[in-house]
């Protein structure tokens, strides 16, 4: 779950964590109809990169002063939670090849 809540940057929060936004199941966040903050991305920004996610907007909250909140949720959980479930196997099968690139790496160096 990720909850994002900074006056207008949201978007910019959201390209600093594709590996969250890989596991993550649903996301809470603020969200601007209109330029509230100079520059701020739009609704319809935050949907488009979201999408890219497989994230889907399922409820909104407007206000009458630009701004709302929405939830988003992926759209497969059932695939995001097999690579939660897995992401620890992944893990310890990449580790000899980790052990190994860095020995190699260490070996190069010392020559």
């Amino acid at each position: 779950f990720i909850n994002i809540d900074i006056q207008g940057y949201e978007l910019e929060a959201l390209k600093g964590m594709p590996n969250q936004l890989k596991i993550a199941e649903y996301v809470y966040l603020e969200v601007n109809f209109e330029e509230v903050y100079s520059g701020c991305p739009q609704i319809h920004d935050i949907d488009k990169f979201l999408y890219e996610f497989g994230f889907k907007r399922v409820a909104l909250r407007k206000t009458n002063k630009g701004w709302g909140d929405a939830i988003y949720l992926k759209n497969n959980i059932f695939l995001a939670k097999l690579y939660y479930l897995f992401l620890p196997f992944i893990r310890v099968l990449k580790f000899p090849i980790t052990i190994y690139r860095f020995l190699i790496r260490k070996y190069i160096k010392d020559k």
